[in-house]
C-alpha cells in the first residue's frame, strides 16, 4: 500500500494487454518502447500477481491462442497436448487421468525412466514388457511436457519480474495489520458504489490501493464504466494502451476522457 513516500510512481497494466501485446516480444528480449517512455517520464510499469496468474491459467489452458503461445518462444501447448500424450495409452486417456497425472508427475521429477524400466522388466513376465515400456514412454513424455509447462510460467514470470513491478499481496498489505481494514473498506465501497466489473475487482481494487498513477486496459467496460463511476477521491487516470503516450504527456492528470480511452487515432498527432 502506497505510504506517500517519494518511490517512482507506479502504471498499472492489465492483463489483455500484457498478453496481446507485450509479452511475446519481451519473451523475444526485444526492448518495450511504451516501458521505455514510461521510465523516461518517470513511472514504473507495474502488473497485479493475479494477472500473472491469470496468464499461468492461459498456459496451462491453451486454449487462448495469444502471440506468445508459440513453440519457438517455448510454449509446450497447453493440456491439450498433455491429453494427445496420454491417448496413447487407452486406460488413461481421459480428461480426470490427465488432470490427477498433471499432479502427480511432480513426484516423478528426479525419476530415471531407463533405470525404472529396467527395474521393473524384472517384476513381471516376458509377455507383458512391452506394454511395460509403453507405459513407462508414455508417462516420461508427459513428464517432460510437464516440467516444460511449468518451466514456461517461471519464464513468463521471470520476464515480468525483469521488466516490471509485480505487486504481491505485501506490496497491498505491508506489515501493518490496520491495513487490512483500509482494503477491506475501499473493496466495500467499490462493491457498493461503483460499476468496477465483478471478474476486474481484485486487480482494480490493488490499483486503487497502490495510489497507481495509471491503469492501462483494452476492457470498454473498465475504460467507461468503472473509470467514470468512481469517486473523486482516486487519482487514478485510465488509458487505452494506444493512447498511453498521451496520457503520459498529461501526467496521467486525466481520470478519463474520450480521446485517452480510445483504440483509435493514437500518436495521431
Amino acid at each position: 500500500m502506497t505510504d506517500g513516500s517519494n518511490e517512482m510512481p507506479i502504471v498499472v497494466f492489465d492483463t489483455n494487454v500484457i498478453e496481446g501485446r507485450y509479452l511475446a516480444p519481451l519473451l523475444r528480449g526485444e526492448p518495450c518502447r511504451d516501458f521505455e517512455l514510461l521510465r523516461d517520464a518517470g513511472y514504473r510499469p507495474a502488473l497485479c500477481a493475479k494477472s500473472f496468474y491469470e496468464i499461468c491459467s492461459h498456459i496451462k489452458r491453451g486454449d487462448k491462442r495469444f502471440p506468445w503461445m508459440d513453440p519457438a518462444l517455448g510454449f509446450p501447448g497447453g493440456i491439450e497436448e498433455g491429453e494427445r500424450i496420454l491417448r496413447e495409452l487407452p486406460d488413461s486417456s481421459s480428461r480426470h487421468n490427465v488432470y490427477w497425472m498433471f499432479g502427480i508427475c511432480e513426484e516423478w521429477r528426479d525419476v530415471d525412466w531407463s533405470e525404472r524400466a529396467s527395474e521393473m522388466s524384472e517384476l513381471i513376465i516376458p509377455q507383458e514388457r512391452d506394454a511395460l515400456y509403453k507405459d513407462i514412454d508414455v508417462r516420461s513424455r508427459f513428464a517432460a511436457w510437464k516440467f516444460a509447462l511449468t518451466g514456461f510460467c517461471q519464464r513468463v514470470f521471470e520476464t515480468i519480474n525483469d521488466q516490471m513491478l509485480l505487486i504481491t499481496p505485501h506490496e497491498v498489505f505491508g506489515l501493518d495489520p490496520s491495513n487490512t481494514q483500509k482494503v477491506f473498506a475501499l473493496e466495500q465501497e467499490l462493491a457498493l458504489t461503483t460499476l468496477v466489473p465483478s471478474e476486474d475487482f481484485e486487480i482494480l481494487a490493488t490499483t486503487l490501493l497502490m495510489g497507481a498513477s495509471g491503469f492501462i486496459t483494452k476492457e470498454d467496460k473498465i475504460l467507461s464504466g468503472t473509470a467514470l463511476s468512481l469517486s473523486l477521491n482516486y487519482r487514478t487516470a485510465f488509458a487505452h494502451p494506444d493512447q498511453l503516450r498521451r496520457a503520459i504527456d498529461s501526467k496521467f492528470m486525466i481520470r478519463w476522457s474520450a480521446a485517452q480511452t480510445s483504440p483509435r487515432g493514437a500518436d495521431d498527432d
